[in-house]
């Protein structure tokens, strides 16, 4: 069994309390290397493990026995801890790559805000240099500084486990406003991947005290960020995660936008799909319309086609109508939490640049060293603030943006120029202060991390992905042991409820698995997952619950209703459909709902009034003809239904369209054209004996007294080639 196995083991065993076991399993691993990192804590360990079992085996009783057991727990994980990053920096690309890069940075404490605090100062001083040599000693500046940044961010990567003394320095270090607040936004983001990596209390705390009180609110936005995310569920520390989150509690903006940036974080896991909506749907219209070519970064005016404009002189117009109305669609979508240049920007995090793990999480701006050669080129400066000032991009976008736009500053022509340096041509905001508000911030840190996981981890997976699907994920932040109580109730049954409107059934189940409420919103949410997910009509009396607590609110009716629906229970169904049409009478879907329960209860007479009163009010809805159709079928009114069935064969009709023209045909007296619908119906379904079919409408078909002949007959004829068929003679 090699390190990385056992030490997955050692995890377990400590998960479970099981502290001889997981003691066993790392004596095993220092037996065959004692010279790796711990080994003479490990010694200590197992020393009081020793002494504790000794006082318990001569029956003394000791009131500190549970807390001093799980205190060896938590040591030992520590050492495990350490012991796992150790091989981590010698067998995984990401963790070989930081360990190489930090190169034994000297992390002293006083060596580090030396460094950190010395940087603010030397750029004041820059401002009394002159211009030539202010520009070029700001260069070296900023060069040496990012140099360091990188290093401390990969030595941040890759320390062990803190001890109360690095909790504390660095709970200052990050609040501090004698340094730079774009480094601090760095090693929050360097303490988040390493805590995501293995958790550590100590770097926990410290996120949790940064995001009470950071001095910048990036940092601050950044350590929300992080806190949630590296929270987890190892049992002997949920009692001082709780403690660390009690300040938290008292601060009902901050808890209020926890549910925001859960909500964001699943948006965030949407980008592909996103994305792909928008490659189809948007992007093709944005193309054929745009007035601009871009071709290998070279921008110029698409030449008019003059024939086009002869035949449409107002073919310009409507191109520029097609063009805003596909932008806005976007813009929509951003404002509803959408990550719209995820599969854009993907194609550029391929610069040089981003081989620097720092450079994933750095705010952006112009100073950055890699951006010098933009910088020094005509219009570059501009262009650069504008990219920082009134993008709405997240940081990493804007690198990319800005490395690419190096590029095409050589290419452009005057007026492309000009177009670019407008607030609108490269998806600039026109209010500055719309990109350095709270919610973009955050919104912006997350689409960072989302585009480290999904670009630069994705063929690695060196370190848990948290927006990667449950049980790996952490992306579903109430899920925690840190959240467990009452006084997460209304958070989590907000964010189960908006689970439930995006369909994502399995998480709100997982969600409503780690608490219990008497209210509708729970009761409801519980019964429609065990009916929708395991088909359960015996779902621990949830049903009946939200059944007598809903009233009028119309999510939980529908949620009742789907309930009832799956269930066969058509009863209760329609009469939850029935309220629903009646307080939404707008929403034509309901009252198709209810009437279509109305018929599976075979209660044509009330179907059939409510499907002519729909039919009148709505004659160019398909459904509504459908089910006013298929009553009339199963009323005896077969000519009827044929006219109905005529204009749905006429409109895009459907493979049941088919099959229930042929029923109006055949009961109408005309099997031949009833055998050509079925067999149209056979070819465009797929479906296989259509006697199945015959089975499950019986109830309408026995109304006009076919025998079990008729029916194989015509199945017979349905599944095979006519008789006369010569392939069908000897």
């Amino acid at each position: 069994m090699n390190v990385e196995k056992k030490l997955s083991e050692v995890g377990a065993s400590l998960r479970n309390c099981n502290l001889g076991n997981a003691l066993a399993l790392v004596r095993s691993i220092y037996d065959a290397k004692p010279s790796l990192v711990g080994h003479d804590e490990f010694q200590d360990i197992l020393h009081d493990f020793q002494l504790m079992g000794n006082f318990f085996l001569r029956g003394f009783a000791d009131p500190q026995r549970k807390q001093f057991y799980q205190s060896l727990v938590k040591r030992l994980y520590k050492v495990a801890a350490d012991l796992l990053l150790s091989w981590q920096c010698g067998n995984l690309p990401t963790f070989i790559e930081a360990h190489r890069t930090a190169n034994r940075l000297n992390m002293s404490p006083d060596f580090l805000r030396t460094i950190l605090e010395g940087f603010v100062s030397d750029v004041a001083m820059l401002s009394l240099e002159a211009g030539t040599v202010r520009q070029q000693k700001a260069d070296e500046l900023h060069t040496r500084h990012q140099q360091f940044l990188n290093r401390l961010f990969c030595a941040l990567l890759v320390s062990p486990q803190w001890n109360k003394s690095d909790e504390d320095f660095y709970s200052d270090l990050l609040t501090t406003p004698t340094i730079d607040a774009l480094d601090q936004q760095v090693m929050v983001a360097a303490v988040t991947l390493s805590s995501l990596n293995l958790f550590d209390m100590g770097k926990y705390r410290t996120l949790v005290h940064t995001c009470l009180h950071a001095n910048d609110e990036g940092v601050g936005k950044r350590a929300l960020v992080g806190w949630t995310l590296v929270a987890n569920d190892l049992p002997f520390y949920a009692d001082e995660k709780q403690k660390a989150l009690e300040p938290i509690m008292a601060q009902p903006d901050l808890i209020a936008e926890l549910t925001d940036l859960q909500l964001r974080l699943l948006n965030c896991r949407e980008a592909e799909r996103d994305g792909e909506k928008i490659q189809r749907d948007i992007m093709p219209n944005l193309i054929k319309n745009a007035p601009i070519d871009m071709k290998n970064f070279g921008l110029s005016e698409s030449e008019a086609d003059p024939l086009e404009n002869i035949m449409n002189p107002n073919a310009d117009e409507e191109k520029m109508e097609i063009l805003e109305e596909n932008i806005q669609r976007m813009m929509d979508m951003q404002k509803k939490g959408a990550d719209i240049y995820f599969c854009g920007f993907r194609q550029l995090k391929h610069y040089p640049f981003f081989n620097d793990l720092s450079n994933w999480f750095t705010p952006f701006s112009e100073e950055h060293p890699a951006l010098k050669t933009v910088k020094a080129k005509p219009h570059g400066e501009q262009l650069l603030r504008l990219v920082r000032e009134r993008s709405n991009f997240c940081e990493s976008d804007k690198y990319s943006l800005a490395l690419s736009l190096s590029m095409m500053l050589d290419k452009a022509s005057p007026d492309m120029m000009e177009a670019m340096l407008s607030s609108d041509a490269m998806g600039f905001n026109s209010d500055e202060q719309t990109t350095a508000d709270g919610n973009h911030l955050l919104g912006g840190y997350l689409q960072d991390l989302y585009r480290f996981f999904k670009i630069k981890q994705a063929s690695q997976h060196d370190i848990a992905d948290p927006f990667a699907d449950l049980p790996k994920g952490r992306w579903l932040i109430y899920d925690n042991l840190s959240f467990e109580g009452r006084d997460w109730e209304e958070q989590k049954l907000t964010m189960a409820q908006l689970l439930y409107m995006k369909k994502r059934y399995e998480d709100v189940e997982k969600l409503l698995s780690t608490f219990h409420s008497d209210k509708l919103t729970y009761n409801v949410l519980q019964a429609f997952v065990q009916v929708k997910l395991h088909k359960r009509k015996e779902d621990g009396g949830y049903l009946m619950k939200a059944r007598e607590q809903v009233s009028d609110e119309g999510w939980a009716l529908k949620c009742l209703a789907d309930c009832y629906m799956e269930l066969a229970m058509y009863e209760r169904a329609a009469e939850a459909f029935g309220r629903l049409a009646d307080l939404y009478p707008e929403a034509v879907s309901f009252a198709i709902n209810s009437c279509f329960c109305l018929l599976k209860t075979q209660r044509y007479d009330d179907a059939l009034r409510r499907l002519y009163e729909l039919n009148y009010k709505h004659p160019d809805n398909n459904k509504v003809k459908r089910h006013l159709a298929w009553a009339l079928l199963c009323t005896k009114s077969p000519d009827k239904a044929k006219r109905l069935y005529a204009e749905l064969m006429a409109d895009g009709p459907t493979p049941d369209d088919y099959l229930n023209a042929g029923y109006a045909e055949w009961i109408g007296g005309n099997p031949t054209d009833a055998l050509e619908l079925f067999r149209k119906w056979r070819n465009i379904s797929r479906e296989g004996d259509i006697m199945r079919q015959f089975s499950d409408d019986w109830f309408m078909l026995r109304r006009y007294d076919f025998s079990s002949t008729d029916l194989a007959m015509m199945r017979d004829l349905t599944n095979h080639p006519d008789p006369f068929d010569p392939r069908w003679q000897a």
